[in-house]
């Protein structure tokens, strides 16, 4: 967490650019994800199975954004990021593609 902002779209072009991925974007209505969450819940409950998408991870996506601060780090524990986003990403990129995740 360095004390930059960066927006979706600056991290979602970083992780591409790492990746030498070029993703299509697709955009989904926000009611249309709603009722998708819905049904992963629904069956989630049903089979007792987690699911990768559920109403909590409905509820993150449909934030227009999110702030990290570093600053109450920084002033009691002496936290000094050794990373931007670049470089940290690069790294978990690595380590799942190590892991093969991806």
């Amino acid at each position: 967490c360095d004390s930059s902002f960066y927006s979706w779209t600056e991290i979602e072009n970083t992780i591409a650019d790492i990746l030498n991925k070029h993703p299509r974007r697709i955009p989904i209505p926000l009611g249309l994800a709603f009722l998708c969450s819905l049904g992963f819940e629904l069956f989630s409950k049903l089979s007792r199975r987690p699911t990768l998408f559920n109403l909590d991870k409905f509820k993150e996506l449909k934030a227009t954004h999110w702030i990290c601060k570093n600053a109450k780090a920084q002033k009691e524990l002496g936290f000094e990021p050794r990373h931007g986003l670049a470089k940290g990403l690069q790294e978990t990129a690595e380590w799942y593609v190590k892991e093969a995740w991806i």
